[in-house]
């Protein structure tokens, strides 16, 4: 018979995760920040001076979708539209300093947690690191090859 309790444990710590990265957050300053709105502050901050049409492409999203954060980045004072000195019918985004504040403690947030787990990270032996390795390799493979397919071609017939 086969024990399951690792998948059960695995499962419950990937919902965690997810629930963590969903769950909107104060930075110290009353303002509450969602994970979409932290994850294009990222991106603005790579790409500075990108528009709108090109952070999508670069996100891989809709511009629908990236206009709707921005508009609320905009709104909370994290982001600078401008006008391309180039060209006047782009509008440049860019992190105003109150949005770089937000990234500062989203950083130091994530160096503090990281170095939390990096030492006991650091406490596995090679065999197990291998194992670890492996196992997120494969838990990839099976999630890229699930997410590639309709739900309908998952279902198994009895």
């Amino acid at each position: 018979m086969t024990n399951y309790n690792a998948m059960k444990k695995f499962k419950r710590v990937a919902r965690l995760w997810t629930e963590n990265e969903r769950k909107p957050h104060d930075f110290g300053d009353g303002q509450i920040v969602y994970h979409s709105e932290v994850f294009l502050l990222v991106h603005i901050e790579k790409h500075k001076g990108s528009s709108v049409t090109e952070l999508a492409r670069i996100l891989d999203m809709t511009k629908g979708s990236v206009s709707e954060v921005l508009k609320k980045l905009a709104q909370k004072g994290f982001i600078i539209k401008e006008q391309s000195p180039e060209n006047a019918s782009k509008i440049m985004i860019n992190i105003s300093d109150k949005g770089k504040e937000i990234l500062e403690k989203h950083e130091k947030i994530h160096s503090n947690i990281e170095s939390k787990f990096k030492k006991y990270y650091e406490t596995l032996a090679e065999d197990e690191l291998k194992f670890l390795e492996e196992f997120f390799s494969k838990f990839e493979d099976f999630l890229n090859e699930i997410n590639d397919k309709d739900l309908s071609e998952i279902i198994v017939k009895k």
